[in-house]
């Protein structure tokens, strides 16, 4: 072992024995959370009023025929608008999907599968080889941790976020 070493071996013991030599008496934590009277966060939000949303016609009001009907034409024919709502369609259906994987599954198939006698297809009148079969399956996924659920939750804000981009954009085109 060189000295470098040796130093470096030393100091690693000292600080080994320092620590075990600490005190933990007294180290308690001292300060508390305040209740939610303390903060006064009531008195502070109760003198808000709440912002009043655009209205979806608010172009009315004016009382001008020609802007209504301009905008009115912009809105009909925009193809904006019209991706904005083919977004909340998938979205929706994305939401669908993914409340399925909570609910469980039922399948039903039935099968009449024959083949003629002899390989030919005589006369409807002749003989018929046959086999009946109805198959019937059920199942469901039990979601211990959450994850279907979650999925179902995520899914549901990003449809509910294409709703509100939709409404923005047809606010923004008025």
């Amino acid at each position: 072992m060189n000295f470098r070493g040796f130093c470096v071996f030393f100091l690693l013991g000292l600080v080994g024995c320092l620590v075990g030599c600490a005190d933990m008496n007294g180290l308690v934590p001292r300060e508390s959370l305040r209740s939610a009277e303390a903060l006064k966060s009531a008195q502070t939000f109760a003198n808000l009023a709440p912002a009043a949303w655009p209205q979806a016609d608010w172009w009315k009001a004016l009382g001008d025929a020609q802007l209504a009907v301009l905008i009115d034409e912009a809105l009909k024919e925009n193809p904006n608008l019209a991706a904005a709502e083919a977004r909340v369609r998938v979205a929706s259906a994305q939401a669908d999907l993914s409340r399925a994987a909570l609910l469980p599954t039922l399948v039903a198939v039935a099968a009449f599968p024959g083949s003629p006698a002899g390989g030919t297809f005589p006369a409807p009148i002749a003989g018929y080889n046959s086999a009946k079969q109805i198959n019937l399956a059920a199942s469901y996924v039990f979601d211990f941790w959450g994850g279907n659920r979650a999925a179902w939750e995520s899914a549901l804000g990003q449809q509910r976020a294409a709703e509100v981009d939709a409404q923005a954009a047809k606010l923004a085109l008025s």
